[in-house]
């Protein structure tokens, strides 16, 4: 990592943004504990199948999903996982890792 700072300054003292990607679905409720609880994470859903739905049990709702949609939702807080579905879902969530938020706020305080 010292040698990548030292080329990439620019790096240092910033928050660092994490992309993931997942094909299928999360069946089973869980919350991202490696998430930043002060920011939202930002699921970009892609593919060809049938209506699925991001189900929010804490919230008491089911949003359906559909290709292209952009949700943006606290994942840290918020337990949540997706119902069965037909077809090829990709999911892209662009996320900002809790450790690396944690060291961020330290250096600029």
């Amino acid at each position: 990592l010292a040698d990548t700072l030292a080329v990439r300054p620019q790096l240092q003292q910033c928050a660092w943004h994490m992309l993931a990607f997942r094909e299928g679905h999360a069946p089973v409720p869980h919350i991202n504990l490696n998430d930043d609880g002060n920011q939202y994470s930002i699921l970009f859903v892609l593919g060809n199948f049938t209506t699925a739905y991001l189900v929010l049990p804490q919230l008491g709702i089911q949003i359906p999903l559909h290709p292209g949609q952009l949700l943006f939702i606290n994942t840290r807080h918020l337990a949540h996982h997706t119902t069965y579905f037909r077809g090829t879902r990709y999911v892209f969530s662009g996320l900002m890792d809790a450790n690396l938020c944690k060291d961020y706020r330290k250096t600029v305080a």
